[in-house]
């Protein structure tokens, strides 16, 4: 996407390799996450909205390079923050469903024993750092499906066990924006809503 042989003249040949890394990491989750929002709504077999088994739960993977940078791994570091952004943009709003409430979470796994690192993965070993196995990231996964509370949360997963870094960045956000820019931020995005009628107006103005 970036290669610093670049010119004016190849710039014009499409990057299909790295495209084809959105069409997994973004348009894969995107249609996914749609499917799941009809599927999970509709009412239960035996009709009771009120059985445990009516927590309905969808978790997004996302990636540790989905809340920080990964130089080199452009488009993949860009992938995997768009998840986040995915769930944050629906945690509000899935949660309203009806008959059933949806709970979006996501999760970001750190280094994970998988083909994908197999090449750095003995050196890795030998620097000590931890490391997931497929299996410590599918509990932390089981564990956001079976904890009916957790909604537009962010688990890191390392070395086997997780936390919710999504709780302390909403908690802290006076800290880092400002108590009145936070505020005002908040009054906004209400104002805005879901951009249904910002040219709402448009030929009346013209």
């Amino acid at each position: 996407m970036f290669d610093s042989e670049l010119t004016l003249e190849s710039i014009k040949e499409e990057p299909k390799k790295s495209m084809s890394i959105v069409d997994v990491n973004v348009k894969g989750p995107l249609y996914f996450a749609r499917v799941a929002s009809a599927y999970l709504k509709q009412p239960d077999v035996n009709g009771k909205g009120n059985t445990a088994a009516a927590d309905k739960s969808l978790t997004l993977v996302s990636s540790v390079a989905g809340f920080r940078e990964d130089p080199g791994l452009y488009v993949y570091v860009a992938s995997k923050h768009a998840i986040l952004g995915l769930m944050r943009v629906l945690r509000g709003t899935l949660i309203q469903s009806k008959p059933h409430p949806i709970r979006t979470n996501a999760i970001c796994p750190w280094m994970t024993k998988t083909r994908l690192v197999a090449g750095i993965e003995k050196v890795w070993a030998e620097s000590g750092l931890p490391s997931n196995s497929p299996e410590d990231v599918a509990r932390v996964i089981v564990g956001m499906l079976a904890d009916g509370k957790v909604n537009g949360g962010t688990m890191y997963i390392e070395g086997g066990r997780s936390w919710n870094i999504e709780q302390g960045l909403l908690a802290t956000r006076h800290e880092w924006l400002g108590a009145k820019r936070e505020i005002e931020l908040d009054r906004g995005t209400e104002l805005m809503g879901g951009g249904e009628h910002w040219t709402a107006n448009k030929s009346s103005q013209v």
